[in-house]
């Protein structure tokens, strides 16, 4: 699609001539409309933690957004098509090498700017509208009234009417992996998204880690958005007793995030980190 897009452009933007030299234009553009469509959707998917060669091609399931994203995507891409068509055009109106090479470097900055503002906005916006972060694509995190909880850990019962899904009053930061199609596992440094001290969130989420073991995980194996997992010092709960059990929370495979079915030992991580059910 790319490629149809940017020949036909380029073809029209410089003549519309029915020649070889408007076929080259067309060339040109063709060219340059994949290459910059390509790079800018594997920088996109790169950025989110999938493969450049898969956002490349076209068959990712991840993509990143917001502003930072969205401007890596639209100055990459725009680079490339600018580089691409100033240098190609160049080289069909007759001029050298050394004039062409210098016209595409002066096209690909003015594109690549033109690209990454108008990507950034366009970012931003998609993540703002998906209550996420608008600079960063993260989702949003809140901070938590300091109203006391009335919460206990008999039973892995919490109650609270807050709507927070997840509420961090460990003293340390723990991370955990929103309810999307990410096939990152969600620990620490492989696709989690950190929640500080005192903060919560308010949306779906795969799994929460254990505080101070960011490589051991709550594993929610259903979109978790009506029930809330508590996180202190001492213990994790949820607000559901009916759904504790190993058919709902697990260990994911040693600190993952995709085992299925449940790790029946999941339990047994929490008892030697100090983080039980009782």
């Amino acid at each position: 699609v790319g490629a149809a897009i940017g020949g036909v452009f380029n073809w029209l933007s410089n003549g519309a001539q029915f020649n070889a030299k408007g076929l080259g234009y067309f060339g040109v553009g063709a060219l340059a409309g994949a290459l910059g469509a390509g790079i800018g959707a594997g920088v996109n998917v790169a950025i989110a933690g999938g493969s450049f060669g898969a956002g490349f091609m076209g068959t990712a399931t991840v993509a990143s957004t917001g502003f930072g994203a969205g401007f890596a995507t639209g100055f990459s891409g725009g680079f490339t098509n600018g580089l691409v068509s100033g240098t190609g055009n160049s080289l069909v109106d007759g001029k050298n090498i050394g004039q062409a090479l210098k016209n595409g470097i002066n096209q690909s900055f003015n594109q690549g700017i033109a690209g990454g503002i108008s990507g950034g906005v366009f970012g931003g916006i998609h993540a703002a509208n998906n209550n996420r972060n608008f600079w960063t694509g993260a989702p949003k995190t809140y901070k938590i009234p300091d109203t006391p909880l009335l919460a206990s850990t008999n039973n892995g019962i919490a109650v609270s009417q807050d709507g927070f899904t997840v509420q961090n009053n460990s003293g340390e930061t723990i991370y955990y992996k929103p309810e999307t199609s990410n096939p990152l596992r969600g620990i620490k440094g492989d696709g989690a998204y950190p929640i500080k001290n005192g903060s919560g969130i308010k949306h779906a989420v795969d799994g929460v880690t254990a505080p101070g073991k960011s490589a051991q995980v709550f594993k929610v194996t259903d979109p978790f958005s009506t029930s809330s997992i508590r996180v202190s010092y001492s213990s994790v709960s949820i607000d559901k007793p009916y759904l504790i059990g190993e058919l709902t929370l697990n260990k994911a495979g040693g600190g993952g995030w995709l085992t299925t079915p449940p790790d029946q030992g999941w339990h047994q991580i929490f008892k030697m980190a100090g983080y039980v059910f009782k």
